[in-house]
């Protein structure tokens, strides 16, 4: 479940799961989806382990400030490394609905790596060996972008940035575009 779309309970969850070492929930948790959960508490289970865990889930814990807000804390209190990495596939669901998600597989362990390659899962078809894989599912190092409230240059202050927040009255559909032509045939200054 998406953050936006989380319960009450849902959000309390993560706050009681994405907690510092003095027990503290960590500034981005309540920005996080749900399923960062369980990876928080494999990283916690195998900390100083030799086990090896593996998640199928939403691809938005590997795009944008949720990367930071999800990974860094494993990464740096727990330790973790990616060892494999399937990126963005989508999965399509068997109900009359037709739910579209799309998902990633991040295989990570906090053991010391094996000498073996890391590999990166493009497709069903190809692969990519990898020295690290980051939390953005490429071979990189490991950074951190996160939110912040002031420009990094001299650049006017922006307060909200793009979302239509305006209930939808600002967006228009193509069949609306259709009827606004139609009636309005002739614009001023065209």
């Amino acid at each position: 479940m998406g953050y936006s779309l989380q319960s009450k309970e849902q959000k309390e969850d993560t706050l009681a799961i994405y907690v510092d070492d003095n027990g503290k929930p960590y500034k981005s948790a309540g920005k996080i989806d749900y399923v960062a959960n369980w990876y928080f508490k494999a990283a916690q289970l195998i900390q100083n382990e030799r086990t090896k865990c593996a998640f199928v889930s939403t691809n938005s814990i590997t795009q944008g400030e949720q990367v930071s807000a999800v990974w860094k804390p494993l990464f740096e209190r727990f330790g973790i490394h990616i060892d494999f990495a399937y990126r963005t596939f989508r999965w399509d669901s068997e109900s009359e609905q037709k739910a579209h998600v799309h998902c990633v597989i991040v295989g990570f362990s906090s053991a010391k790596s094996e000498t073996k390659p890391k590999r990166i899962f493009i497709n069903d078809s190809e692969t990519v060996g990898a020295s690290n894989i980051n939390p953005y599912l490429i071979d990189a190092e490991n950074v951190w972008i996160e939110s912040r409230n002031k420009p990094i240059c001299d650049v006017p202050f922006m307060t909200t940035g793009n979302r239509p927040a305006d209930g939808g009255h600002l967006i228009i559909e193509a069949d609306e575009y259709e009827e606004f032509i139609a009636k309005n045939h002739r614009l001023p200054n065209s």
